[in-house]
C-alpha cells in the first residue's frame, strides 16, 4: 500500500520494522536486505537527511555485529563518530561509541580502545567518568590489565563491582564478571586460588545467563588442570 501511494515515510517505517523483526529472530540476511531498502529510501530524498542516514548506518552495523561474530567496519564507525561530534549529536555519539567499545573489548583490541578515549575522543572519557562511573572503572581496569605495576591488582574491577551490585541488567553483569574472571586467570591471576576465581566468574553468580556460565566453566576447568 505504501508503495502504491508512493509514501516514502511509510515505506521507510515498514522496512525499519521488518529489519528489526528479522534481526531479533536472527535472520540476518533479511534484516540487512530491509535495512538497505530503508537506506535507499533515505538517500532518495533531496536534500538527504544526514542524521537519519547515520542512524541507518548504525543499524546496519548492529546487524553486522550480530550476524558475523563481532564483525565491524571500523572506517564506517569512525565516520559516524566524526559526524556525531561535528553535529553535536550526543545521542548518536553515545550509541555508536558504545557499539565500538563493545566490539573492541570482544576483539581484545584494548590499545585501540584506549586510543579511542584518550586521543580521538577525550571529551567522551571525561563524560563517561561523570555519567557512567561503573563503565568508567571497568574500562580503567581493562586498560591496566597488561601493565606490570601495582595497578594490575583488581582495584578498578572492585570499584566497578560495587557500582554494579545494584544494576539489574544481567547481561551487563555477566559480561563484567566474565571479564573480571579472565583478568584473574593465568598468567594474570595475582596468586588467586581456583576457589577465589570461581566467586568472580559468572558461574558463581546467581541468575546469570547460561552462555556465560558455559564460558566460566571452561575457565575453571583450565585452572584445575
Amino acid at each position: 500500500m505504501a508503495g502504491k501511494l508512493n509514501n516514502h515515510g511509510l515505506l521507510k517505517a515498514c522496512y525499519n520494522r521488518l529489519s528489526n523483526f528479522y534481526n531479533l529472530n536472527k535472520l540476518f540476511a533479511k534484516a540487512t536486505r530491509y535495512k538497505l531498502m530503508q537506506r535507499d529510501q533515505v538517500r532518495a530524498r533531496v536534500p538527504i537527511d544526514s542524521t537519519e542516514l547515520m542512524w541507518t548506518e548504525y543499524d546496519l552495523q548492529v546487524i553486522d555485529i550480530n550476524s558475523d561474530n563481532n564483525s565491524l567496519n571500523e572506517k564506517n564507525t569512525l565516520n559516524i563518530l566524526d559526524f556525531a561530534r561535528r553535529n553535536k549529536n550526543q545521542r548518536l555519539m553515545n550509541y555508536e561509541i558504545a557499539l565500538y567499545r563493545s566490539h573492541l573489548i570482544e576483539a581484545e583490541k584494548i590499545g585501540e580502545l584506549k586510543d579511542l578515549y584518550h586521543r580521538r575522543f577525550p571529551g567522551e572519557w571525561a563524560r563517561l567518568a561523570s555519567g557512567n562511573p561503573g563503565m568508567y572503572f571497568r574500562l580503567k581496569a581493562v586498560f591496566f590489565v597488561n601493565i606490570i605495576t601495582r595497578l594490575t591488582r583488581p582495584f578498578y574491577f572492585n570499584k566497578a563491582e560495587r557500582i554494579l551490585e545494584s544494576d539489574g541488567n544481567m547481561i551487563l553483569r555477566s559480561k563484567f564478571y566474565n571479564r573480571f574472571g579472565q583478568f584473574l586467570l593465568p598468567p594474570r591471576r595475582q596468586g588467586k586460588s581456583p576457589c577465589e576465581v570461581y566467586h568472580v566468574l559468572p558461574a558463581g553468580r546467581k541468575g546469570l545467563l547460561f552462555e556465560y556460565m558455559v564460558i566460566a566453566s571452561g575457565q575453571l576447568e583450565t585452572l584445575m588442570r
